[in-house]
């Protein structure tokens, strides 16, 4: 019996070598290391480490008494959902005051619904034709679609702002 040497290349490359030697299966092919497997494994050190703060994002509801109501969102909340649930309205009518700025209101002239008077110099002020506005709108960002999206904190506190400057007209 032969003893076992270095394997001629023929016979590592998976070809039939000599007659009477059996051929080599094919190497298997190698990951990393197990030291180098690790490297990249979640530490308790690495848990530990603060994340960055989720960006502010709510909704801006206008109450017809003059009532203002933030409305924050959860990250995974979606802001369809939530203006659909805070108008109670299946079709939400999307009236948009700027480019980053979106005002919604029940779609249907439901006139059993106390006057917004807010919402009224709101759409006004920003070049919407005169038009009475009944229940509570909500003020939203605008996401590409056009959808809802939240608002910002800086957001939030322009349109106090000019909410503030609508009611001391009043």
């Amino acid at each position: 019996m032969r003893s076992a040497g270095p394997v001629p290349p023929e016979q590592a490359a998976g070809r039939a070598g000599p007659p009477g030697q059996r051929a080599l299966a094919q190497p298997a092919v190698t990951g990393p290391r197990p030291a180098q497997r690790r490297a990249g494994r979640v530490t308790a050190e690495s848990r530990a480490r603060p994340r960055p703060p989720q960006a502010y994002r709510a909704l801006l509801a206008v109450c017809p008494g003059g009532a203002l109501r933030e409305v924050p969102l959860a990250p995974p909340a979606s802001a369809s959902a939530a203006v659909r649930g805070l108008l109670d309205c299946l079709q939400p009518a999307r009236l948009p005051l700027t480019r980053h700025l979106d005002m919604w209101a029940t779609g249907d002239s439901t006139h059993s619904l106390p006057l917004n008077v807010l919402a009224a110099g709101l759409g006004l002020r920003h070049g919407l034709s005169p038009r009475c506005y009944h229940g509570t709108v909500l003020l939203c960002g605008t996401a590409p679609g056009p959808r809802p999206a939240g608002l910002s904190i800086d957001q939030v506190l322009a349109v106090l702002a000019q909410i503030d400057d609508i009611a001391d007209a009043l």
